[in-house]
């Protein structure tokens, strides 16, 4: 009878909790006097870290303790993980170390499902360690030698299995009891990690009771597609209590559902973190992971190798190759989806004397995915290993031997949302018969390690194919448009049928596919095996487009450009590039006007994500006047205003004092109306009263040609009244006509002969001032001015380029002077270091300056997180320094100083901040007012 496989969660996932080779933090560190022994063992361990105030033994069993040594009594048989984790006086985790400890003999036998439904496969396995055969009576008539053998029975009733468990201490013995029951509803309840969790974090949900034969159906309670998967991660969109259910369906076609609720909100603190790095050698690919109590895949991971190197692709768990021997010390941040974020560290030993352990982790670091398989002539076996060693050979036993060279990321069932890699190698035997395969691995010190796993080769053998999806090396699923393999084994040719569409008739074990779009598919294959025997076995994979979020600044007041996007790319494989529907090709952008701005990323695989976004702007502040004109030397003038637009309510400051939208009972004058809106924009309104029968006065203008500039005019017209006129402006000048005015409010009263008055009041405006904005990225230099007048022209130094964008520039100091409309001009200045002083442009150090632009002071803040040289300097955009306000070694922390222009003497203008943190240089530009 065949089944229909749901495969396991990810193969090999069940190894991974020991997948390391020697991993360990550097400087913490332990000893045990025994590491193996039988039933009652009581070992000491010596604490020999370096590192770290205050220590936490957890020992696996239950209990812990809290100090430096310690020795502990193991009283059931079992493999316990030792886990040191070192503390400094904040008590932030600075290490850990892990050792298995190996308590010989069976302490118990279980068998899932139970009940079950006759012909469903049912799976017994000994709880205990150190066994090297197995005797089982299943209690039908059958019986096996394997660990842990998988066993149908054909009929109802009640069935009692017995092991015999053999081990260096002796033989124990077990059995368990098996119900077979065609009314056998299945065990639907399930566990999930944690009570609550923040908005798109991914988090992990398992059964309790597992078996190839179950049909699993999730669903998750917000409206998402259900999953078949036996244990899924799920990340849920917004806060809220979801309540999710698991239905489960057995081989007798009988359900059961269990349900339970998790709470989604915005404001979910960190649990338990830590990081490892494993020791290793010099070029070695060493592996480093993050260590979460709660098998929550976070939103992003940042790591800093401690070497000049990061990776920002936003993984748990990382490979990297780390160039000298030495102790670097490795940061990760780690952010989750309430946008909150934590910094763990640890310390990567890189030494000479590192070597590669097979049998660190309890003989789980090589071998086959499933220790029972038993294979047919013809079939493909993988052999494993974890981690990455380019030099290794494994002698087969039948007279051939082969390099492993496939490198493949698993997921590490521990939901840290990184990928841990083993390296595999497959080989079919010709022949029947048991083999006895032999590893040996060589790490870049030369130094080795060998291991030996036996394969078993036999005839009319049912099939044993598993299929799993290579886990993503970028985050917690595959995009669309991403290649990625897709691997079967335990048989010799294999039907594959993607989902999608697409099929592979009579392929091989090794396929490599990429879907159109988001969705979630089920990937199913018919396997034939060499003896014959076929079967159908299936799993799901998760596939999402590309995602960006991001955050806007909208335009202060209408017609201004001080709009700002930034934006993050959630998913996607980098390095990325970006285009928006401007020209503009950097990844955030500012000095933006009103409007919406289209942003297309391009990842490294080429898939492309459009993302409009819209920078808002508030309608125009309109003020509409009306004027009642004076009677000749009477106080029965008047203005009433209709205001629009802006964001209401409104505020009134008229230049004779009053703050009314109204003024009455006022003689002929000129008089000037500031309107102010509660978002801070406001309109000046030059407005006349003139005498009825009086002189009327109306003017042409002209306006500065540039910021801060003197050379706008005013020519009065006067007509009506009585001539001859005299003339009284604000500024005491006494002609009819202006000139060499600046920005400001300028009023004239022009009196008749018979005393009779007219008025004109005129804003003269000048253009905002030209800033060339000169920024830097990608081996590009690039002016994104804003002010001035359009259109705008360009003139590099050194090289004479006329272009907004100098791309492939090599590294020095590079000057640009921008001339708008009006001839107006603003020099800028960028600086391109070599790769040893890469200047940020982003904020990794959280560097904020407010405000900016700025009257008197500005504050500069920023963060250091590690113990590092630190000079903050502020200088002219000539490189002249005006004020250094840091210049000494600082621990890690976030710091605030403030520049004082006043006490520094400087005028308005633009001004450079450097700081230089280590071999790091940051640039911001400030701008006093």
């Amino acid at each position: 009878m065949k089944h229909v496989l749901r495969a396991r969660a990810m193969l090999f996932a069940w190894l991974l909790s020991f997948l390391f080779l020697g991993a360990n933090a550097q400087q913490v560190n332990f000893t045990a006097d025994v590491t193996t022994g039988c039933d009652s063992l009581n070992v000491t361990f010596t604490n020999t870290s370096t590192a770290g105030v205050f220590y936490n033994w957890e020992f696996d069993d239950g209990s812990n303790y809290f100090g430096t040594d310690t020795n502990h009594l193991f009283t059931q048989p079992g493999n316990y993980t030792v886990r040191l984790i070192a503390f400094d006086l904040s008590f932030q985790v600075v290490g850990m170390k892990e050792m298995n400890i190996e308590v010989k003999g069976l302490r118990q036998v279980y068998v899932n499902p139970n009940p079950a439904c006759p012909y469903d496969e049912v799976q017994f396995w000994p709880e205990g360690a150190g066994g090297t055969s197995f005797e089982w009576d299943l209690g039908d008539g059958n019986t096996s030698s394997e660990e842990s053998p998988r066993h149908v029975y054909g009929d109802t009733g009640t069935y009692t299995a017995y092991v015999i468990f053999h081990s260096s201490c002796g033989a124990d013995t077990d059995s368990v009891v098996v119900t077979l029951d065609t009314n056998a509803l299945p065990n639907a309840s399930f566990r999930v990690d944690v009570d609550s969790v923040c908005p798109g974090d991914q988090v992990r949900f398992s059964p309790d009771n597992y078996s190839d034969g179950f049909d699993y159906d999730w669903d998750f309670g917000d409206g998402s597609a259900h999953v078949t998967q036996p244990q899924p991660y799920h990340k849920f969109p917004a806060p809220g209590n979801y309540v999710v259910t698991l239905t489960l369906t057995n081989g007798c076609n009988k359900q059961n559902t269990s349900q339970d609720t998790i709470k989604v909100a915005p404001n979910v603190p960190f649990d338990y973190l830590g990081a490892v790095f494993q020791a290793g050698c010099p070029g070695d690919k060493i592996m480093g992971y993050v260590v979460s109590s709660n098998n929550v895949n976070y939103s992003a991971y940042m790591w800093d190798f401690g070497d000049g190197t990061k990776d920002t692709t936003n993984i748990a768990s990382v490979q990297h190759s780390f160039p000298d021997t030495g102790q670097y010390n490795v940061m990760v941040k780690v952010m989750n989806g309430c946008g909150n974020d934590t910094t763990v560290s640890t310390v990567a030993d890189i030494n000479t004397n590192a070597v590669p352990d097979l049998e660190s982790c309890g003989g789980s670091c090589y071998g086959q995915p499933d220790p029972n398989g038993q294979y047919c002539p013809g079939d493909s076996v993988v052999l494993y290993f974890a981690g990455d060693y380019a030099q290794n050979i494994w002698y087969f036993g039948d007279g051939d031997s082969g390099v492993a060279t496939m490198v493949i990321p698993v997921n590490d069932g521990g939901g840290d949302g990184g990928p841990q890699y083993v390296t595999i190698i497959q080989h079919a035997y010709a022949d029947t018969g048991t083999y006895t395969a032999n590893l040996v691995v060589v790490n870049g010190c030369g130094n080795s390690d060998t291991g030996m796993v036996q394969v078993h080769i036999g005839n009319g053998l049912p099939v044993k194919a598993e299929v799993f999806v290579t886990a993503p090396t970028h985050g917690p699923t595959h995009f669309s448009c991403e290649p990625f393999q897709v691997l079967a084994i335990g048989a010799s040719t294999y039907d594959w049928d993607f989902g999608d569409g697409n099929t592979v008739p009579a392929g091989g074990g090794t396929q490599v596919h990429a879907y159109g779009s988001s969705g979630t598919y089920t990937i199913t294959v018919i396997a034939t095996n060499g003896c014959g025997a076929t079967d159908t076995i299936s799993t799901d994979v998760d596939i999402m487009d590309m995602d960006i979020t991001g955050s806007t600044d909208d335009v202060s007041c209408n017609g201004e450009m001080d709009g700002s996007i930034d934006l993050t790319v959630l998913a996607g494989v980098g390095p990325f590039t970006y285009l928006w529907d401007d020209g503009a090709t950097t990844q955030d952008r500012n000095g933006l006007a009103g409007g919406t701005y289209t942003f297309t990323v391009t990842d490294a695989n080429g898939c492309t994500f459009t993302y409009p976004v819209d920078i808002n702007e508030a309608p125009a502040l309109t003020v509409a006047p009306t004027i009642f004109d004076a009677s000749c030397g009477n106080s029965d003038g008047g203005i009433t205003l209709n205001v629009t637009g802006g964001i209401s309510p409104y505020s009134y400051m008229w230049n004779n004092g009053a703050t009314t939208a109204n003024l009455s009972g006022i003689t002929a004058g000129a008089y000037s109306v500031t309107v102010s809106d509660s978002a801070g924009c406001y309109d000046v309104l030059p407005l006349n009263v003139n005498d009825m029968g009086g002189p009327s006065v109306s003017s042409a203008n002209s306006f500065p040609l540039c910021y801060g500039g003197s050379d706008g005019a005013i020519d009065a017209t006067v007509s009506g009244g009585a001539a001859p006129y005299t003339y009284a402006w604000n500024t005491g000048e006494t002609t009819e006509d202006i000139t060499g005015l600046t920005d400001g409010n300028y009023a004239l009263t022009v009196t008749d002969t018979v005393g009779c008055v007219g008025a004109l009041s005129v804003h003269i405006i000048e253009p905002k001032e030209l800033v060339a904005n000169c920024s830097e990225g990608g081996g590009d230099v690039m002016s994104n001015p804003t002010g001035g007048t359009s259109p705008y022209t360009y003139l590099w130094s050194p090289g004479g380029a006329t272009t907004a964008t100098v791309t492939g520039v090599t590294p020095g100091t590079y000057y640009v002077t921008v001339t708008d409309g009006n001839g107006c001009t603003d020099e800028d200045s960028v600086i391109v270091v070599p790769t040893a002083l890469n200047p940020v442009s982003a904020d990794p150090e959280g560097i904020a300056i407010y405000p900016n632009p700025f009257n008197g002071s500005t504050k500069i803040r920023y963060e250091l997180q590690s113990t590092d040289q630190v000079r903050l300097a502020v200088t002219d955009l000539l490189g002249r320094e005006i004020a250094v306000l840091v210049d000494e070694t600082q621990v890690p922390g976030t710091y605030e100083t403030v520049f004082d222009a006043r006490s520094q003497a400087s005028q308005p203008g633009t001004y450079l901040v450097l700081i230089r943190i280590g071999n790091r240089l940051i640039t911001r530009r400030i701008v006093q007012m």
